[in-house]
């Protein structure tokens, strides 16, 4: 008999069996140790040095020990590269790491050395998963199946596979199968079938005559679909889920009565729910969309709605959608105006907040937004006159008509805030209205929070940053303990620009006093979002990159938490919840925090390419040098004192945050003990080793490369991209981009600015580069055969409208050299109903960085539009307070 050179004697394997043990349980020390006295004795155990180094990297939170831990992995293979334990623990250390291609690898190659290891197969088929591998996932799935058939997770993750393959029929048999083993009981050895649990069961059977019927439907075969749900009607526990598959499968094969009894079950069950009512509308003939803005509905179809929804109120006592969608359908006139004031009076007696929230789709409208004013205005007349409503109830006391007149007076603020926001010209007047309403309201009620709040909200829209931001700390004062009070003065004052202040407010929610370490650990990416901006207002950009990657961070760990899931949902048979999840995480990066993350750290480190700190100083040095010594002296002085009073704040801001946390940490203490791990230390706290990077370009990539996988759909990801490409030197790559963002918005003037900009790219390139020739004929197809400068000034600032296109116009002229395009722009930029304050503000910041007589031109523009606004130095807009 061969002896085996690897093999441990007794007392050895039982230290390793315990090293593997401590690994499991997460008693890190003892695995150490126990790995190190084998080691003592045999220091080339490879698969001793490879667990000890999984045990490093286990133990490794800060990625300090990163290089001993694959350094003693590197060793136990090179000791034992014949070791299935050695390969798939370093397969364990690379899935640590998040590095999935290399982790495969690994598992890959000890399934090769140990082909029947089940363990290996299911770590590897989890990657697969994890990275949507399926067609490899199927494979492993089917041999994990065809080696132990009395597991439910097997034939259930197979399924699963072969249904996101498309192989619909082969998954219901798959499924078919794994039941007929289940009656016929052909498997009943101790350990078989884990789940004999009665509850589990019954959960198990539902959710497998469910998934049957989809694959079915998924199949084009929605009469067995329905068959199938009719016959496991009993089984199926999720009745909602239940129906609501049901109607889908009976409205797709025409059988519209049917429908309708399974959306009236529905309506019993959810009478809120608007898809219901929308599905109930469909199978009987009528709109599926009723709210305003949508297709004009017929006269005729006005009245069989308006009879359908009496007979919803009385049936369904307690469905508010039957009383509020009357309001959306019902032309403006007499009958929608006797609606509208039955409709609002029990809100305004009971104070409820989101009364106007519920009615502003109707301001869709225009002839509606007008009564509604109207409406509005006599009602609040109605009450402070005679104590009524113009439904003709009244008011029982002096303090509820008080109290009426306030909510009442409050939606009429709202309402001009509204037509401001829609008004052609800025909406000045109306905003001046809306004001002029809540401060009314707040003053015969200074202690209702909700009117500080609606006072912050008008002055937000009307561009008054900081007279929002004073509002809302005002609504904070009125209840100290109230965190959504809290954390709305928080947006504001960072909206304001005042970061200081609100880094200390939310200080006081932080766990510890910790603001930054809390907002990280809490994922709170509004807070993140909102400092990043207001940090590239106050030029610190590299503390706004430090808040753009904490973003990226927080949505790679949401893609990195999906991969706990697939073992357990398999395992549990939650093949919906499952099913839903893949589809939510495959698009995850197209969400709208994660785009905005992406757009503000692009745009930075293409900005920084252009512009890197080093140029900045170089600049600033030229600029003194061309001074006299006088203007230089008093320029450096100048700095000197800038640059103290930044100082002087920071520490300001430091010994503020530290009071909050030893206040903080005094609470702490008197509810539980203190923590006992210390906190870590940020190497870089204000992110100026982000702004200090010699490659902006490849940082840019970290945010372009999720934006292109998953959310290539949208033009500003294929804008974005070409700001990257075109500056790496990849023609081909921008070319690319060009032509996908046309797809998405063939009109798009920002796309047409960057055929010009490509154009005079590949017009540079050297004439021995075998790609410009091809590169010049696919740039003039997309000009039409024209010059770039025929092609820019056929581009004219009436075709456009929006101020970021007229912007983009202006742009592509001055790329050909027409130098006063840019304040041409700038002066045809006119008002809009269709754009918001931010639209203008958008094109501010594109001519800002390139024309300062374009900007001011810009500013003058809509100062006079937006009296309010921060942003544009308004006449009515509040001073900053420090």
């Amino acid at each position: 008999m061969s002896h085996d050179p690897h093999a441990l004697p007794n007392r050895e394997r039982a230290l390793f069996t315990a090293v593997v043990d401590a690994y499991e349980t997460k008693k890190y020390a003892e695995g150490v140790a126990a790995a190190d006295a084998i080691l003592k004795k045999f220091p080339e155990h490879g698969e001793t040095l490879a667990m000890k180094g999984l045990i490093v990297r286990s133990m490794d939170e800060g990625h300090e020990r990163h290089d001993e831990a694959h350094a003693l992995c590197a060793r136990g293979i090179e000791c034992h590269p014949g070791s299935h334990v050695c390969w798939h623990v370093l397969g364990l250390v690379h899935r640590a790491e998040r590095n999935h291609a290399e982790s495969a690898k690994c598992y890959a190659q000890a399934l090769k050395i140990d082909p029947e290891n089940s363990l290996v197969m299911k770590d590897l088929s989890l990657v697969y998963a994890q990275t949507r591998n399926v067609k490899a996932f199927v494979e492993l799935r089917w041999k994990i199946l065809s080696r132990k058939r009395d597991q439910r997770m097997s034939y259930v993750a197979l399924a699963c596979g072969l249904h996101l393959m498309g192989e619909h029929e082969n998954a219901y048999e798959v499924l078919d199968s794994y039941e007929k083993i289940r009656r016929g009981a052909n498997i009943d050895h101790r350990g078989a079938w884990r789940d004999e649990d009665p509850l589990m069961k019954r959960f198990d059977a539902s959710e497998l005559a469910l998934f049957k019927a989809k694959l079915k439907r998924a199949a084009g075969k929605e009469k067995d679909a329905l068959a199938l749900l009719e016959r496991g009607e009993e089984t199926i526990v999720d009745k909602v889920a239940y129906l609501t598959f049901k109607g889908e499968v009976q409205v797709a094969l025409g059988m519209n009565a049917a429908a309708e009894e399974t959306y009236w079950k529905l309506l019993e069950r959810l009478p809120d729910s608007y898809d219901y009512h929308e599905a109930l509308r469909v199978v009987k003939g009528l709109p599926e969309k009723v709210h305003d803005g949508a297709k004009e509905i017929s006269d005729d179809d006005i009245a069989k709605l308006k009879s359908l929804y009496e007979e919803i109120g009385s049936k369904l006592q307690y469905c508010a959608a039957a009383k509020r969608l009357p309001l959306s359908f019902t032309k403006a006139g007499e009958e929608f105006k006797k609606l509208i004031v039955t409709y609002v009076e029990k809100p305004l007696r009971k104070g409820v907040p989101s009364l106007f929230e519920d009615l502003r789709n109707l301001y869709e409208n225009s002839a509606k937004a007008t009564l509604l004013e109207d409406i509005f205005t006599d009602t609040v007349r109605s009450l402070k006159e005679s104590g009524k409503f113009l439904s003709g109830g009244a008011t029982k006391s002096e303090d509820e008509k008080k109290e009426c007149v306030m909510y009442a007076v409050n939606l009429l603020a709202m309402h001009y805030d509204e037509m401001g926001r829609r008004s052609s010209d800025g909406g000045a007047k109306e905003f001046a209205k809306a004001i002029e309403c809540i401060d009314e309201a707040i003053a015969s009620n200074d202690s209702c929070v909700e009117l500080y709040l609606n006072k912050a909200t008008i002055l937000e829209h009307a561009g008054d940053l900081q007279g929002a931001a004073n509002a809302a700390e005002t609504s904070r004062k009125l209840d100290l303990a109230d965190r959504y009070l809290n954390s709305n003065c928080v947006r504001h004052m960072l909206r304001a620009g005042r970061y200081a202040y609100a880094e200390q407010l939310a200080a006081m929610f932080a766990r510890d006093g910790d603001q930054a370490t809390n907002s990280f650990d809490m994922e709170a990416t509004w807070f993140e979002l909102e400092a990043a901006k207001c940090h590239i207002r106050g030029k610190k950009y590299g503390r706004a990159l430090k808040y753009y990657h904490a973003v990226l961070t927080h949505f790679d760990q949401f893609i990195e938490d999906e991969f706990d899931f697939h073992g357990y949902c398999l395992r549990r048979t939650s093949i919906s919840a499952y099913l839903d999840l893949l589809r939510a995480e495959d698009r995850m990066f197209a969400r709208p925090e994660f785009r905005e993350a992406a757009r503000g750290a692009i745009t930075l480190y293409v900005n920084l390419f252009d512009e890197p700190p080093a140029k900045k100083v170089a600049d600033l040095e030229a600029k003194l040098a061309a001074m006299s010594s006088d203007d230089a002296a008093k320029f450096r002085e100048h700095m000197r004192v800038e640059r103290e009073r930044e100082e002087a704040a920071e520490k300001a801001r430091l010994e503020a945050l530290e009071e909050q946390k030893k206040i903080a940490a005094a609470q702490e203490s008197k509810n539980k003990s203190p923590k006992d791990t210390p906190q870590k230390v940020d190497p870089d706290p204000v992110g100026e080793a982000l702004e200090n990077t010699n490659q902006p370009l490849e940082q840019a990539m970290k945010f372009v490369e999720p934006l292109l996988k998953h959310a290539a759909d949208y033009e500003e990801t294929q804008l974005l991209a070409f700001e990257v490409f075109i500056r790496q030197g990849k023609p081909i790559l921008a070319l690319k981009t060009v032509n996908e963002a046309l797809k998405i918005a063939p009109s798009s003037f920002r796309a047409k600015r960057n055929i010009v900009r490509l154009a005079r790219s590949v017009e540079k390139m050297d004439e021995s580069n075998a790609m410009k020739k091809i590169l010049t004929m696919q740039v003039g197809k997309l000009m039409g055969d024209k010059t770039a400068s025929e092609f820019a000034a056929s581009m004219s600032f009436e075709e456009a409208s929006h101020p970021v296109d007229i912007a983009a116009v202006a742009f592509a002229k001055r790329e050909v050299g027409d130098d006063s395009a840019l304040v041409e722009g700038a002066k045809a930029t006119k008002m809009g109903a269709e754009f918001s304050l931010d639209d203008y503000l958008n094109a501010l910041d594109t001519y800002a960085d390139a024309s300062e007589a374009a900007a001011e031109a810009l500013t003058k523009t809509c100062a006079q539009a937006f009296p309010y606004a921060t942003c544009f130095g308004g006449a009515k807009c509040t001073a900053r307070e420090n």
